[in-house]
Formats: structure tokens, C-alpha cells, sequence
């Protein structure tokens, strides 16, 4: 069980009307996210939903070769199985933790049920689908226009955005899996950022030193991405005050 006010903790929750939070808080439970552990996978069924309330996980597609590559993050803003609630298939990505935290876990079913009875819930479903959209397609674009480095500062941004501050437990293979390169890659970028004195790597512990510098030595695709989001959120809420 769980309190409505520990469910406001996701920016997604937050946004639906008081009495559908209350029906979730019998409906669900709150579970905690290790650090590592794969919540949902392409070759098992989606039973669940997964709200963070703390930490970070990451999207990823799985190549026939074995290797993975991230599509996207999902932190304490939206929901992980988003793909579950709109078409009910088998999952298309994977799920792993990758900062450690809490969520809110709920049946998909329970979920939809509440989606087909209550507009505020389904709106902010749809919120926060067109915002991964953005962020999956931003991605996409970063992935073929930028050098590394930049893409890594961008990554090591949205990550810092959604933890809770201090030394983010990130290894060099870690993040060569996310950005789809090889270790050696990641290493000599890492460097980089750390001489021009935005971050401190070390030991699989990076933190995040100068913010400011850090966000100038990234690409475009970092402020694009969060301006689209928070301009169309502006949006939606005075269509929401409009139509009340």
C-alpha cells in the first residue's frame, strides 16, 4: 500500500486528480529499483507498470549481436511500460535500472481501467508520452549529427537531471553500452570533459562538477529537447484552465 502523497513524488501522478491517485494507492505498491535490475524485457510479458519515484532507468533496444543501445531515460517525471497502456502488445524495449531508487508498481490492467474512466489520467499518459517521444527523437538525431563528447555530456545531463545529487554510479562500460561505442571511446570523452573541468570520473563515480560549463560543452540536443517539452507543457496547462 502507499500513501497518495509518496505517489506525488512522480511528476505523472502528480498531475492526475486527487481521487484517481487514491484508487491507485490500493491498487499498486511501492517496490525498490536496484541498481542493475531489468524490470521489463522484450521476451517476457508486461504484467506491470512502473512509476519512479526515485532513481533512473534506462530504455533500450537489444541488436541481434548482443549488444544494446538506450532509446531513452525515464526518471521521476513519467512511467516505464508506457508502450503496454497505448497498445497492450509485448514489450518493443527493455527496461534496466541504472540509478537505483523507488517506484510505484501497478498492473497494467488496473492502470488502463483508470485510463478509460479518468480524463486527467489519460491526459497525463499522453503528456508524457509525446515527451519520451521528443526525447527518444532528439536521441535519434544527437546519435548521427554529434561526436561523442558532446553526446556523453548531453547523457551525463539528463541522468544528473533526474538523481537526487552526488557521484552518479556510472562505469566506463556502463556508458559505452548507453551510447553505443566501444570502452576506449567513452574513456578518452570522459577525459575530456574532466580536464576541461565540467566532471570527476573516477572508479565508476562520476559527479558532476560545474553544471553550467557542462551544458556549454554539449550539443544542441540537450536545451532543444527540454525547451519543446516545457513549451508544449505550458500549453497543455492553459488548455487545461481554458477548459475549466
Amino acid at each position: 500500500m502507499s500513501s497518495t502523497g509518496s505517489l506525488e513524488q512522480n511528476g505523472l501522478l502528480a498531475a492526475i486528480g486527487e481521487e484517481a491517485r487514491q484508487y491507485l494507492s490500493g491498487a499498486g505498491t511501492i517496490v525498490d529499483l536496484p541498481w542493475g535490475e531489468r524490470i521489463r524485457q522484450i521476451d517476457h510479458k508486461a504484467n506491470y507498470v512502473w512509476f519512479p519515484l526515485s532513481g533512473m532507468v534506462s530504455l533500450t533496444i537489444p541488436l541481434e549481436d548482443g549488444t544494446t543501445v538506450e532509446a531513452g531515460l525515464v526518471g521521476r517525471e513519467g512511467v516505464v511500460g508506457l508502450s503496454s497502456l497505448l497498445d497492450g502488445g509485448d514489450p518493443a524495449d527493455e527496461a534496466m535500472v541504472q540509478l537505483p531508487g523507488k517506484a510505484f508498481r501497478v498492473e497494467c490492467t488496473a492502470f488502463k481501467k483508470l485510463m478509460e474512466r479518468d480524463q486527467s489520467t489519460m491526459l497525463a499518459v499522453l503528456r508524457c508520452s509525446h515527451d519520451l517521444f521528443v526525447l527518444v527523437a532528439q536521441t535519434a538525431v544527437c546519435n548521427v549529427r554529434h561526436e561523442l563528447r558532446q553526446r556523453l555530456a548531453r547523457w551525463i545531463l539528463l541522468t544528473h537531471d533526474r538523481s537526487d545529487g552526488g557521484a552518479l554510479p556510472l562505469t566506463q562500460e556502463l556508458l559505452a553500452i548507453m551510447l553505443g561505442v566501444q570502452r576506449n571511446s567513452v574513456t578518452v570523452a570522459a577525459q575530456t570533459l574532466q580536464q576541461q573541468g565540467a566532471i570527476q570520473y573516477a572508479r565508476g563515480r562520476l559527479t558532476v562538477t560545474n553544471r553550467t560549463l557542462l551544458e556549454q560543452l554539449c550539443c544542441e540536443c540537450y536545451a532543444a529537447a527540454q525547451a519543446r517539452i516545457a513549451h508544449d507543457a505550458r500549453l497543455s496547462s492553459r488548455r487545461t484552465a481554458d477548459a475549466r
